[in-house]
């Protein structure tokens, strides 16, 4: 993975750049390789016992996932001090090579 040279964004730039299908990340981030990025909605079938009980297919909306150092993505939710930053920027993710994890 690589970081691209467009740094020092806001929050609101940063958003826009990730509805726009990239990557962003704060600066302290990225020497662990952490990014957030949207995730689409989706409407899918039921998948568990609570949903049945709903019994209708389920949209999960729009939200923001991060990948962490783990290879993990969780859901997040910005942090003020998130929101407020201006040390956002756009992470470039180079695809792994065949038989990496």
């Amino acid at each position: 993975m690589a970081i691209k040279k467009t740094t020092n964004l806001t929050f609101g730039e940063a958003t826009s750049r990730a509805k726009a299908g990239e990557a962003v990340a704060r600066e302290s981030w990225s020497k662990y390789e952490m990014f957030a990025y949207l995730i689409p909605a989706v409407t899918r079938s039921i998948i568990n016992e609570i949903e049945k009980k709903i019994g209708t297919n389920i949209t999960v909306k729009e939200h923001w996932g991060l990948y962490t150092i783990n290879n993990e993505v969780i859901p997040w939710n910005p942090y003020g001090s998130d929101v407020l930053a201006n040390d956002w920027l756009v992470y470039t993710i180079k695809k792994k090579e065949d038989g990496n994890s």
